[in-house]
C-alpha cells in the first residue's frame, strides 16, 4: 500500500513537473512584446532604436500616408491622451512611468493594426536622421545652419520641411526638455558661448529629449486638425512672425533675409551685416512671438535665443 502510494505521489509531481515546463519551438519564441500587459504595444529593446513615445508619434505621423492612417474618431480619443503626455513632460515633478502609463493607454486605444504597423517601421535614430535630410520628415524647424542643399517649404499644418541639418524651434523647458534658452548676462551670443550650445542641443540625451518634444507637437496638431480643433500656432507662424520683426528692425524684408539664410548666412550675421544691434533685433522678436498664442513647449526667449545661436 505504502508503495503504491509512493508511485501515485510520484506520477503526479510528474505530471505538474511536465504541465509547468515550457515546451521546445514557439514556446521559447514569444516575445516580451507580445505576452502579458505588453501585448500590442511599442518596444524599444532593437539596436539605435527610438524611444517608444518618439516610435509612436513618429509612427503615427508615417500612417498619414497610408490606409491606416488615424481618422477623426480615434483622433478624437487619443488626443487628449498625448495632450496628456506634453503636460507631463513638462511638469518637473512627473515621473516617467506616469508618462509610460499614457503612452501604454494611447497604445491600447489605436487599432492593432496600426501599432504592428509602427512596429515594423523599426524606427531608429539613423533613420529618423535620413528622413530629416530627405526633407521626408516635416515636424517644423526653426531658422537654418547655413548647411541645408534643399528648399524650405511648408505644408499645411504650417510645418518647414528641412533642407538638412536637424529641427530647430528652440530648446525645450522643465522635464524632458533641451538645454534652456537665455543669453548670457543678458547681453549678445560669442561664438564659443554659439558652439556650445549646439553641442549641447545636438548631444544624444538632449538632442532625443528635444526629439521627443518637437514630434509630440506635431502629432497633437495633427490630431487636432482631425478634430475641427484649432491647433495651436505651428513653427511656421513663429518663423513668419520672427523674421518679419527682424526685417523691420533691420531694414530688411522676409524674402531678403530669408534668400541670405538659404545662401548660407546665420542670423547673427544677417543682423550685424545690416550695421543692427543684436539685443535690440532679439527684442523685437521676442516681443512679436509674444502675441501668438499657442507657443507650446517653448517660451519666445527660448525660441529666439536658439534661433540666433544657429
Amino acid at each position: 500500500m505504502k508503495k503504491n502510494f509512493i508511485i501515485l505521489t510520484s506520477l503526479v509531481l510528474i505530471i505538474l513537473l511536465s504541465a509547468c515546463t515550457p515546451s521546445g519551438g514557439a514556446g521559447t519564441a514569444v516575445s516580451a512584446t507580445t505576452s502579458g500587459s505588453d501585448s500590442g504595444r511599442l518596444s524599444a529593446d532593437y539596436s539605435d532604436a527610438l524611444t517608444v513615445q518618439s516610435q509612436l508619434a513618429l509612427g503615427t505621423l508615417q500612417l498619414e500616408e497610408t490606409d491606416l492612417a488615424v481618422d477623426e474618431a480615434l483622433a478624437a480619443e487619443i488626443l487628449p491622451l498625448w495632450q496628456a503626455v506634453q503636460s507631463l513632460s513638462n511638469s518637473e515633478t512627473a515621473a516617467s512611468a506616469e508618462i509610460n502609463a499614457v503612452l501604454n493607454q494611447i497604445q491600447d486605444t489605436m487599432n492593432p493594426a496600426q501599432i504592428q504597423a509602427i512596429a515594423d517601421m523599426a524606427l531608429t535614430n539613423e533613420k529618423m536622421a535620413t528622413m530629416f535630410e530627405s526633407g521626408e520628415l516635416n515636424i517644423g524647424r526653426g531658422f537654418g545652419q547655413g548647411q541645408g542643399s534643399g528648399d524650405r517649404t511648408t505644408n499645411d499644418s504650417g510645418s518647414f520641411r528641412p533642407g538638412g541639418g536637424f529641427p530647430g524651434g528652440g530648446p525645450g523647458g522643465g522635464a524632458g526638455g533641451g538645454p534652456g534658452g537665455g543669453l548670457p548676462g543678458g547681453g549678445t551670443l560669442s561664438e564659443d558661448d554659439i558652439a556650445t550650445r549646439q553641442a549641447e542641443l545636438e548631444s544624444g540625451d538632449g538632442f532625443a529629449q528635444f526629439q521627443d518634444r518637437a514630434l509630440l507637437g506635431s502629432v497633437i496638431r495633427i490630431l487636432q486638425t482631425k478634430t475641427g480643433e484649432a491647433p495651436a500656432a505651428g513653427p511656421g507662424d513663429f518663423f513668419s512672425t520672427a523674421l518679419a520683426a527682424a526685417g523691420t528692425e533691420i531694414g530688411l524684408s522676409v524674402e531678403e533675409i530669408q534668400t541670405r539664410l538659404n545662401d548660407g548666412q546665420s542670423l547673427v550675421e544677417i543682423i550685424e551685416g545690416a550695421g543692427s544691434d543684436i539685443d535690440a533685433v532679439r527684442t523685437a522678436m521676442i516681443d512679436a512671438l509674444s502675441e501668438l498664442e499657442g507657443n507650446g513647449d517653448f517660451t519666445p526667449e527660448q525660441l529666439v535665443d536658439n534661433w540666433l545661436q544657429q
